[in-house]
């Protein structure tokens, strides 16, 4: 019986021991370093069974108890706190079933609180004791008699579960011998606000959580048949979840429909309910348990539906989120891969696995160049890898070296830079944006800008004011907006090394594109974006007010809510030839998606060299047409898997399929096909 300042209830707690009617024992009481009266009143007693230990400074519960594991001479260690009384008849009862059942490790009994109308059913068949550890400890620790030599064999109390080592302990002992609980009332749990349970109530559930997922893991292991998966600690994240899946499992070893029928209940519970957010893996890494548990109850058969369908809100949700990460999440960013490495491992490739494997890519992007040291990362980065995905990134992510490719970047020999801006006006609002970004870019020394509208008519004039802009109609009946054609077609028509290639709705702040245009002047950079990631939505309000007043200064103060951080689309600048070079626009995307994040994927697999700008970018606002979304199923698809074929490329095999693109006549000319 460790003892901390247990002045208030010490005495009852010894009398309730001293006063048993089986007297065989050894009564180690260990004082740690109590700074009230606790040591003297322990010390006022003169029962020669009372052996007493203490500590020279605050060690804590379960230390304690290891010492007095340590010394202790009986066949039994008879578990006692210093705030609970024990009936007399108590280690004599537990001491006759345990001598009469030797196959028996642990003997716990049921209870009386101390406040009444207080009640905690305990379960008594060993059976029962394991599946309520599936959920929480179901035995009062106080009332437990262990056998010495099994305490001493399984190592006793793990000390790092400071408030939640009886949960451990119990959790442990369940799976490698048989534990049970009496049903007779042999103790008394005194509840009080000053106990370790309430004191420190928030750091007792995160350890009994990592013991929950330990010991769930643990039983679905025992009793899995030889068709079903090996759990892991993603799978029983949402601790409902691993309660579920150990359930049908048990239910399928033993055969037994009560257990089938309580998982069918939970589960139908849980998708009935909003998600658990588990405090200590906070929401993504909660969401990610969900959906990597779901998987598993699927594939294993243990409850019928569609998985893409169950998913379908999951991996939506990833496609932004995977551009808008913030860095300091890392463990749900494992979780987030590890449950996509899950996604993409189906047979058929259709729409759903095409994004899971696109918002893979990106999530990939998000670990940098880390040292993985992870283990389950680490596996689902071999396994990403060996199914060619993204191999330039995963081989640099598995340590492994490779060929890298020095460029000197020849400096460009002019200094005006020329921006193209292709267009379909599709709204007033887009109208008037362009109007403001021609505004801005004309006013910049040493700049030309070409805007190329391609529509059934023309819908465009530009502004008075703007002089060094160049307008050319091109007639196009096509609904869908051609637009990395007609960038193309601009790329081979400008005369300039430097070429700025604009969305017609961003607004940059000069010293930005200042920054990026050096960059590139320097030899620094190919490709080049004038912020760094971070594109902000503007609202209908405030892009209103910016196309009024044109301050650049009143976007900056502006608090965008709506925003991406880790953005590659809306304006970059590239030195003309070398991103000619390297294919230019990839013209199999026609119109929208994907055509950003493959240019500088393909940067990357080649090796030319992107830089970025310090500062955000200002999307003014529009309404969304067919031109701002897929335009159809197969034209999705169609984006997607080109995407992917890109990402899934080493250097050399890229480089062959972009010259199957265009045939040129010079190394920068007009193409002839």
């Amino acid at each position: 019986m460790p003892v901390f300042n247990e002045e208030k209830y010490l005495h009852e707690a010894i009398d309730s021991i001293l006063h048993q009617t089986f007297d065989r024992f050894e009564f180690i009481i260990i004082d740690d370093a109590s700074t009230d009266n606790s040591l003297a009143i322990i010390q006022s007693y003169a029962d020669e069974r009372i052996v007493l230990i203490c500590n020279e400074y605050n060690v804590g519960n379960y230390p304690s108890r290891n010492k007095g594991l340590e010394i202790a001479v009986g066949k039994y260690i008879c578990v006692m706190d210093a705030d609970d009384v024990a009936y007399p008849q108590r280690l004599e009862l537990q001491y006759q079933y345990l001598e009469a059942c030797p196959d028996l490790w642990i003997l716990g009994t049921r209870l009386d609180f101390s406040i009444p109308g207080m009640k905690w059913t305990l379960p008594s068949s060993h059976e029962q004791l394991m599946i309520g550890l599936l959920q929480d400890n179901v035995s009062l620790h106080s009332s437990l008699m262990i056998r010495t030599d099994v305490m001493r064999k399984y190592g006793g109390y793990d000390e790092k579960y400071v408030y939640s080592s009886d949960y451990d302990l119990m959790s442990r002992f369940s799976l490698a011998g048989k534990v049970e609980n009496l049903p007779e009332v042999l103790m008394m749990y005194r509840w009080h606000a000053s106990q370790i349970s309430q004191l420190h109530r928030d750091e007792q559930k995160t350890y009994a959580y990592d013991i929950r997922r330990k010991y769930q893991i643990e039983f679905i292991n025992r009793y899995r048949n030889a068709n079903q998966q090996t759990p892991d600690e993603w799978t029983v994240g949402i601790p409902e979840i691993g309660r579920i899946i150990a359930l049908y499992t048990y239910a399928s070893y033993t055969g037994d429909v009560i257990y089938e029928k309580q998982a069918d209940e939970l589960l139908e519970q849980l998708l009935g309910n909003d998600i658990e957010i588990v405090p200590s893996l906070g929401q993504e890494s909660s969401f990610c348990s969900l959906g990597c548990g779901f998987i598993y109850i699927l594939r294993n058969g243990f409850a019928e539906g569609e998985e893409n369908e169950i998913l379908m809100e999951l991996d939506t949700r990833l496609s932004a989120l995977s551009i808008n990460w913030n860095k300091e999440q890392k463990e749900s960013l494992y979780g987030w891969i590890h449950y996509l490495t899950l996604r993409i491992d189906v047979p058929e490739e259709g729409t759903a696995t095409l994004i899971n494997k696109q918002n893979l890519i990106q999530f990939l992007d998000r670990l940098g160049d880390i040292e993985i040291v992870d283990d389950y990362l680490l596996k689902d980065i071999r396994k990403i890898d060996a199914l060619g995905i993204f191999p330039k990134r995963t081989k640099r992510l598995l340590g492994e070296k490779e060929i890298v490719h020095i460029y000197n970047v020849d400096k460009p020999l002019d200094d005006i830079v020329t921006f193209v801006i292709p267009v379909r006006i599709d709204s007033s609002e887009r109208r008037e944006n362009l109007d403001v970004v021609l505004d801005q870019l004309s006013k910049r020394k040493r700049s030309k800008i070409i805007v190329l509208e391609a529509d059934n008519d023309s819908k465009y004039r530009v502004p008075g004011n703007c002089l060094n802009v160049t307008y050319r109609f091109v007639k196009d009946d096509n609904p869908i907006f051609y637009r990395t054609k007609y960038l193309n077609e601009l790329l081979y028509e400008t005369d300039t090394s430097i070429v700025g290639i604009w969305d017609t709705d961003v607004i940059v702040p000069d010293d930005q594109i200042d920054s990026s245009i050096a960059d590139i002047r320097n030899g620094k950079s190919v490709m080049s974006f004038p912020y760094d990631g971070r594109f902000n939505f503007c609202s209908m309000e405030d892009s209103c007010v910016f196309r009024d007043n044109r301050l650049i200064e009143f976007l900056k103060e502006k608090e965008h809510l709506n925003c991406f951080i880790h953005s590659v689309g809306g304006a970059f600048l590239v030195h003309k030839d070398y991103y000619l070079e390297a294919g230019g626009e990839n013209e199999h995307f026609c119109g929208w998606g994907m055509e950003d994040m493959e240019r500088v994927k393909r940067m990357e697999i080649v090796g030319l060299p992107v830089s970025r700008a310090v500062g955000a970018l200002y999307h003014l606002f529009h309404y969304r047409y067919e031109n701002s979304r897929f335009n159809s199923f197969k034209q999705e698809e169609e984006n997607r898997k080109e995407f992917l074929k890109i990402c899934g490329m080493y250097k050399e095999p890229l480089m062959q399929y972009v010259r199957t693109w265009r045939m040129f006549e010079t190394s920068v000319g007009k193409p002839v096909s």
